[in-house]
């Protein structure tokens, strides 16, 4: 469907020791669906040596048709034999990012990346692709058939009712996933066109099936789960041939 997107940017003189930016979009479809999203960077540089960025980024999306899965069917012979599954979404994610580069020297320096990672998506109004070359859906339960929820949070969808077209399962796609990874790298030119480089990753991450954004419930998660830590070392040596 047509789209609409507006944005708005506003950034202070980057020449000074304290630059920010802050960003804020919309945008809108013909089919009901919307995006909107907002981040303010900030970027300080006390020393010609030294520059710290940081920035959150946050976004919320309400997309119409969110593919979800094909289910063979025969009697679907309008779309080849094959029931697409749709869905409307509810989606937001949260990040935040810091980035450091410190220069002790010409030949030793230092950087730093960090990125805190919230998403959540609650998939809502199931329904299938009716006609090809179209944007029409039937709603399970509303247009076309019928939907229920079991205990497990699945979907048992009868796409014809009473008709003749066999049941079938949706499975439980909604999500919270959260990460968070860490960069640093020591990096040491010990001699012109030789460099060692030491980096250390940290990676954590988590993921469940609620669909609903809660940082207060989320971010405790995120820090008491499993990490995963990598310590590299890498040496060039220049030949000079």
């Amino acid at each position: 469907p047509a789209a609409v997107w507006s944005g708005l940017s506003v950034l202070t003189d980057d020449r000074k020791w304290w630059h920010v930016t802050a960003d804020l979009y919309y945008g809108h479809d013909a089919a009901g669906g919307w995006t909107a999203g907002t981040g303010i960077y900030t970027s300080f540089k006390p020393s010609s040596s030294v520059r710290l960025r940081v920035g959150p980024w946050v976004e919320h999306a309400r997309p119409t048709a969110q593919y979800v899965q094909r289910q063979p069917d025969s009697l679907a012979t309008a779309t080849y034999g094959n029931r697409y599954v749709f869905s409307a979404l509810e989606q937001t994610n949260l990040s935040v990012s810091t980035r450091l580069d410190w220069t002790f020297s010409p030949r030793v320096s230092l950087q730093l990346y960090g990125q805190v990672f919230v998403g959540s998506g609650h998939f809502f109004d199931y329904k299938e692709f009716e006609t090809p070359r179209t944007f029409d859906f039937a709603v399970y339960g509303k247009d076309r058939g019928t939907i229920s929820r079991d205990s497990e949070g699945d979907f048992l969808v009868d796409p014809d009712g009473d008709g003749p077209a066999e049941s079938f399962t949706i499975y439980n796609p909604d999500f919270n996933s959260r990460s968070l990874r860490s960069t640093v790298v020591l990096r040491w030119e010990y001699r012109s066109g030789s460099t060692i480089y030491l980096a250390w990753q940290h990676r954590r991450s988590d993921y469940e099936q609620v669909g609903d954004f809660s940082l207060r419930r989320d971010l405790p998660t995120l820090f008491s789960a499993e990490g995963r830590n990598v310590l590299v070392l890498k040496a060039t040596y220049w030949l000079g041939l």
